[in-house]
């Protein structure tokens, strides 16, 4: 096929960073994809310099969601309600498996966001 718009190991960088996010529970969409792509640049500067500016832009996401395998799936509300005795059991456990990663690779607490979509009765 066509070459892609970035260089072949940045994108394959990227896109096994994805499929890790996703594997992990983790959104992948195209703000975390746009941050997971500045990430490895600013990580390789030298190399990779010339894509700070990179425009991550719908058609090259839908190229990306092709190549992956992925598919752009809308957030819903649409399950029933969890309770609250459920919700608060995953809770505590989620908060504990971030906390081993920030323990363990030394995450500074002004990196941490969580966010939640969680309909409850």
């Amino acid at each position: 096929g066509r070459p892609t718009s970035l260089p072949s190991e940045l994108d394959a960088d990227l896109r096994k960073l994805l499929v890790a996010m996703r594997e992990a529970g983790g959104v992948v969409n195209a703000t975390t994809i746009r941050g997971c792509l500045l990430g490895l640049v600013n990580a390789d500067l030298t190399k990779y310099g010339a894509y700070l500016k990179f425009e991550v832009t719908r058609s090259w996401l839908t190229s990306l969601y092709v190549r992956m395998k992925f598919s752009q799936r809308k957030a819903t509300t649409s399950r029933p309600p969890v309770s609250i005795a459920a919700y608060e059991e995953i809770k505590l456990r989620y908060h504990f498996a971030i906390q081993k990663v920030v323990d363990k690779y030394d995450i500074p607490e002004e990196l941490i966001i969580t966010l939640d979509q969680t309909p409850t009765k």
